[in-house]
């Protein structure tokens, strides 16, 4: 069974001022598959990093899209817009005026750790089964309750006022667009994110990432990983034959089955990839308590 017909992951680097879900339609039509999807939504100015799934590694989004990101981003000091990037309607202009480098770097500071953040009404989360975005272009602008998230670091990397360029590592949930707001605020200036580069999503750098003039040229195909090789940061067990078999009828595994041992770290939400002795993926289970497995997916 090939990668194409069985399933698998692109790790693509998006241009800027395309959707990611026009992204992915190219993808889909160079691979000639129905169905696919991706691991975290990039805002059309925005480039960088999209993890592309297809086939049954459609399964695989929930796992990578909870992974930690990394990004490289450009405030626009002074300049506030309702989407809090460039690309939205401006409501506010101030002159950044008094704003010095130990300033900015002591509120940069301020922002790491964890910390709560309220999701902008131009997102993809839903209200009542309706994305905000499509909302909040209708007039409806819905505030979301806060979110807790982690900002690993911020660092700043220019100052050019009325611009600051900084990298940042976060949680998955994260909106850079509303980090660059409210560090505009904290600024006493407001501002707004007029660039932002994802180098970074679950466990994969943008040195890994493919353009899609390069999938153009080439065999795609090559740049296709297995559903296994996606899931970087997750333990691995090895199962023989016969366990193999137990999974495939969905029948109770137990620590029997899997024993947890020091080789297998389940830290990160207790979640296992099984892989045949090919090294295919044939499930991902989930510890419950240290006694038995739960199962997520059991790919065919």
């Amino acid at each position: 069974m090939s990668l194409k017909t069985e399933g698998g992951v692109i790790i693509a680097d998006k241009p800027a001022n395309i959707s990611s879900a026009f992204f992915l339609g190219r993808i889909k039509k160079l691979l000639k598959v129905k169905k696919a999807g991706h691991a975290g939504t990039l805002d059309p100015f925005a480039t960088g990093i999209l993890i592309c799934c297809f086939g049954n590694a459609t399964k695989l989004c929930r796992f990578l899209i909870s992974g930690k990101k990394r990004y490289e981003a450009e405030i626009y000091l002074g300049v506030q817009t309702d989407t809090y990037d460039i690309t939205g309607k401006i409501i506010e202009k101030k002159r950044p005026q008094n704003i010095s480098e130990a300033k900015i770097r002591k509120v940069a500071d301020d922002f790491t750790g964890y910390i709560e953040q309220v999701p902008p009404a131009y997102s993809a989360l839903k209200h009542n089964g309706i994305p905000l975005y499509k909302l909040a272009r209708a007039g409806k602008f819905i505030v979301k309750a806060k979110r807790k998230i982690y900002i690993e670091y911020i660092n700043i990397t220019d100052i050019n006022i009325p611009y600051i360029k900084i990298e940042t590592s976060c949680s998955a949930g994260t909106y850079i667009r509303r980090l660059a707001s409210d560090i505009g605020e904290a600024l006493g200036c407001g501002g707004c994110l007029s660039r932002l580069r994802r180098t970074y999503c679950s466990g994969f750098d943008i040195s890994e990432a493919a353009s899609f003039a390069q999938l153009e040229k080439g065999d795609i195909e090559k740049h296709i990983i297995t559903n296994s090789e996606a899931l970087k940061n997750t333990p691995q067990f090895k199962a023989d034959l016969k366990l193999c078999e137990k999974i495939s009828y969905g029948k109770k595994i137990t620590v029997e089955d899997i024993p947890i041992s020091d080789n297998i770290d389940m830290s990160d939400k207790n979640i296992l990839k099984i892989v045949n002795p090919q090294n295919r993926l044939i499930a991902i289970l989930g510890l419950t308590d240290k006694k038995d497995y739960k199962y997520y997916y059991v790919f065919n």
